[in-house]
């Protein structure tokens, strides 16, 4: 059985189908390690349960550390993976694949904006960070082979998890692929030739995704920092919503079937987790229809369930202003930044793993209007601009970083524009 604490960053938990067979090369281990966040190894672990109808209640071993992360893996240095590719999963569940593999979680473990974020993280934070976006490699899955890249969070990613085990900065997660169960939301589901099938209702919960979306607080250098670096669910609980994370994230397919040559189930989750591209359905962005003298204003609020931007906590959300000429060139721009800006000791901005403290927390509250006014700039000040583009950009990590993480590549998720000079009344 293997144990993870949560890791930083992007990965919405997942499930709510069977995926996945036994891999031919794949064996139960006979005993296991467990390593602790620097990934030293100790004293062998469970192999898991033996297979039954319903998933038993795991009481995974207490933790100490909100950062730390405590695995099972395959004994020996050549023993092969117990998580089963999503190539295989596909034989039998080839529309859920396709979904997945667009997704945030297939790109966990080797999108650009995570692999700059590991490679800025110290060496003493990186398994945390794996533990989250390569789930897999603790199992025994190597991050990457020759035509073979790392899957980030797989198919076996979210159906071998058997509980999660809730605490105040972090939860705990315990995998189970040693068994050959696919542990999911289906009630009755039994075992075929492919692999055994057992019912988890945790998977239809947003706990489910507090595994790798709820971390408050770590450890580095032997002492606990309390500086945010996943706050989804605790901002879930805040908030109150009466959804489940799986209602906006895994939306209903309709009546379709699971697996190839079964029936149609009613209510099929999409497996695509839709993330920040998703965001204009649920963004109002719009000018206001009157502004002060020599100025131009933009509203803006958002449906989501938690706040905004989300996620790891160097992320952004920018309201960019961009004044053009008659000739379409660009004659400035200005930036107006959301999320949880962190400081050092000296009061500088910093990452996460440097931080210490809260600067500002700019983040955008569901169901709360916002308004960002912009100067328009006077003729003296160069050629007389004759139009503003505005536009609600997302940034994986903040721009202000950019000498730890590289400069951000945006999406722009929502955009207006207003023609120049103004008409009487600031329209």
């Amino acid at each position: 059985m293997t144990l993870h604490r949560p890791a930083l960053l992007l990965s919405v938990a997942a499930a709510a189908l069977w995926l996945g067979c036994t891999d031919p090369v794949s064996q139960p281990p006979s005993g296991g390690t467990t390593r602790d966040q620097s990934g030293r190894a100790g004293q062998p672990g469970s192999s898991g349960p033996a297979a039954t109808p319903s998933p038993p209640e795991v009481k995974p071993e207490p933790a100490t550390n909100p950062g730390e992360t405590a695995v099972s893996a395959p004994s020996g240095p050549k023993a092969p993976s117990l998580f089963v590719r999503s190539t295989r999963c596909a034989e039998c569940h080839e529309a859920m694949r396709t979904e997945w593999i667009s997704s945030a979680h297939a790109k966990a473990s080797h999108s650009a904006a995570y692999s700059k974020s590991f490679a800025a993280a110290p060496a003493e934070l990186q398994p945390l960070c794996t533990s989250c976006h390569l789930p897999s490699f603790a199992a025994g899955q190597a991050k990457d082979e020759p035509g073979r890249p790392s899957e980030g969070v797989s198919c076996d990613g979210c159906h071998t998890i058997s509980s999660v085990q809730m605490q105040k900065s972090a939860a705990v997660m315990t995998f189970d692929p040693s068994s050959g169960k696919k542990y999911g939301p289906i009630p009755g589901a039994s075992g075929h030739y492919f692999h055994d099938m057992a019912y988890s209702p945790l998977h239809q919960r947003s706990e489910f995704c507090a595994g790798c979306h709820h971390l408050t607080a770590f450890k580095v250098a032997g002492s606990e920092r309390p500086i945010p670096v996943v706050t989804d669910f605790s901002d879930w609980q805040r908030i109150g919503c009466k959804k489940a994370c799986q209602d906006c994230h895994m939306p209903s397919r309709g009546s379709v079937p699971v697996a190839r040559g079964s029936q149609p189930r009613p209510n099929v989750p999409s497996h695509a987790f839709p993330g920040a591209a998703a965001l204009g359905k649920l963004l109002r962005f719009e000018l206001l229809p009157r502004n002060k003298p020599g100025e131009i204003a933009v509203e803006f609020s958002h449906g989501a369930g938690h706040m905004l931007p989300s996620g790891f906590v160097d992320r952004r959300l920018i309201v960019r202003a961009e004044w053009l000429g008659a000739d379409g060139s660009k004659l400035g721009t200005e930036d107006r930044a959301y999320g949880i800006m962190l400081s050092d000791d000296a009061g500088q901005p910093a990452p996460f793993f440097r931080a210490t403290r809260i600067k500002q927390d700019r983040r955008m509250a569901p169901g709360k209007s916002y308004v960002e006014s912009f100067r328009i700039p006077p003729a003296s000040a160069g050629p007389a601009p004759v139009k503003l583009m505005l536009s609600l950009l997302a940034a994986p990590t903040a721009p202000e970083l950019s000498a730890v993480y590289g400069e951000p590549e945006l999406t722009v998720l929502r955009s207006t524009s207003a023609n120049l000079p103004l008409r009487s009344g600031g329209k």
